[in-house]
Parts: structure tokens; sequence; C-alpha cells
């Protein structure tokens, strides 16, 4: 089982910092205030249970759990955390309509961004992507149909970082932040967080202040290739349309969210980029603001971000 990287510091007394690696991108978890506990036992804690997860529902790991279920297009359940992360991604797909769907590996291997990620496409600009179906879930076991490809890369991190946040408490950590590359979550500790212009990597346009709860966010190019042709593709696809019509003349361009799950703040970031009109509490209790292409936005009241402009 490959092991997670960490590196720990410890800033002063009452600041205790650790980062690694997984998942895809860069993770800093922060705890403030005394505390009584050992901090480097609570990170090897925290650094096992992102292993052990990683190494069971990543699509890029060739002996995980996942990859077994596209490989055999049927996996029996080896324990209850088996059944409870694949009903969280059927139940996703339920509540938005297929908006959200787990089946979007389908789409992912078939656009290049496959476990090998080889960014070779074998799509057209025209193609219309069927996903494919679950054919059989229960507490025992999952079915795909042949062709198709299972991935919880649309709601893992954020499902972790709940995890991570249940254990912080758990342990009695006071206040903490942990930061999942750009999926946050906060506990009783004021921090200003400033939001990535969606054209523009390395500048902001606006900022949110968050002391309790969850933020997310999501733009197309946050993850896009192009393949030998010059077609740009992204790890977010509308399954109902085909690539051609992906953007309309006037399409968000990104979206910023805020709850008090990392996982409802994760996935609504993805269904608002894709339909910006989705109903979005379906999911969960979830705060946002969508820029769109010509650079309006639509935010919700409860949302505490600002736009610089705004």
């Amino acid at each position: 089982m490959r092991q997670t990287k960490r590196n720990y510091t410890s800033t002063s007394m009452d600041r205790f910092n650790t980062q690694f690696y997984a998942f895809g991108t860069r993770w800093w978890i922060t705890l403030y205030g005394e505390y009584k506990k050992e901090p480097q036992r609570l990170f090897d804690i925290i650094a096992r249970e992102v292993d052990v997860f990683e190494n069971r529902y990543s699509r890029f790991r060739p002996d995980s759990r996942i990859a077994k279920l596209n490989k055999t297009k049927k996996f029996r359940f080896l324990d209850s955390q088996d059944y409870e992360v694949f009903k969280i991604g059927i139940q996703l797909q339920q509540r938005t309509d297929g908006i959200f769907s787990p089946l979007v590996g389908t789409y992912l291997e078939k656009a290049g961004y496959d476990s090998e990620q080889s960014f070779k496409t074998t799509l057209t600009n025209v193609e219309s992507v069927e996903l494919g179906e679950i054919l059989a879930f229960d507490t025992n076991e999952i079915a795909i149909s042949d062709h198709a490809y299972f991935d919880i890369g649309g709601y893992g991190k954020g499902l972790m970082v709940d995890k991570i946040s249940s254990l912080c408490i758990e342990q009695g950590v006071q206040r903490y932040i942990i930061n999942a590359g750009g999926d946050i979550f906060v506990y009783n500790f004021e921090e200003t967080f400033y939001l990535e212009h969606p054209n523009a990597g390395g500048t902001y346009i606006g900022s949110i202040t968050l002391s309790n709860g969850a933020i997310a966010s999501s733009a197309h190019n946050r993850r896009s290739w192009s393949d030998e042709d010059g077609m740009t593709l992204s790890h977010i696809l509308d399954p109902r349309r085909d690539l051609q019509s992906q953007k309309s003349e006037l399409h968000a361009i990104s979206t910023f969210t805020q709850s008090s799950s990392c996982l409802y703040a994760d996935v609504a970031a993805t269904v608002l980029l894709i339909e910006p009109t989705f109903p979005i509490q379906r999911i969960g209790s979830v705060e946002h603001c969508i820029v769109f292409s010509d650079y309006t936005f639509k935010k919700t009241t409860g949302y505490s971000g600002r736009l610089f402009d705004s």
C-alpha cells in the first residue's frame, strides 16, 4: 500500500502544521490552540486514514477496489465503508437527476484522463458520451454495465475532509483548518481565503472570511488538456449533452460554494458549474456564488464571500 508522505512543523506552542500530497493535490492541516495530546500522533492517524481511503477507492490505483469494479464490472463489498462510499455516489446521481454521476469515469477514460493519465482521447467534438448504468446495488455488492467506469473523484476528497474534521473533533482539537487543495474546512478559527480568478491563475477576484464550515470551488480550467487536434477537454462534463454543445454562449466559468459539509460544498461547486439553475438544496444546505463568462455573477444571500468589484 502506498503511504502518504507528510511533513510536520510546529511554529509555536499553540500552532501545529502538517502537509502531504493526496487525491491529486497538496493538503495542509493546521491545529490551533493548546492541544494536550501529541500532535504528531494525530497527524499519523490522519495520514493512515487518507492512505487507506485513497488506496481503496482511487481510480488511478491498479489494485484499488474501484479499479477491481471497473475491470470486472462487479464488486462484492469487503466492509461497511465500501457500501457507504458507493451509496453516496449513487445518491448524488439520483438527487441531481444525473448531472453529477460517479459514472463520469466512463467519459474521463475515453477523454484521456484515464488510470494511466495518458491524455490521449478517442472522442470527437460531436460525440455524446454514454456513461453506462449501475445494474445492481445493495448492501453486499455493486454491478455496472460493460463499458462503464465508476469514479469517486467528484466527491471523494470532500468526503475525506469531512471525515478528518470529525476525527479532529473526536481527538479533542478545539480549532483547526483543513485545506485539501481548495476544499477547505474551518473549525472555530476565523480566516480569510481568496477566490481564484477562473481565467488568470495566481490572481484573485474576491475573498471569503470563514470561522466555521466548509468552502469549495470549481472551474473548467482547473484540470484541462488538449487532444492532438487541439480540442480542449475538461474533467467537468454535462452527461446530458454532446461535447460540442457543452458551453453555451453564456455559461458559468467558476463556482464558489459554502456549506457545513465539505462533501456538499465540493459536489455543489461541480453541479452549479454544469447547470447554474439547478436547485442545489436538493443536495444539501449550500450557499454559493456563480461567475459567468461575461463576468457577471449570481450570489445567494447566505454566501459570506464577496467579489472585489461588487
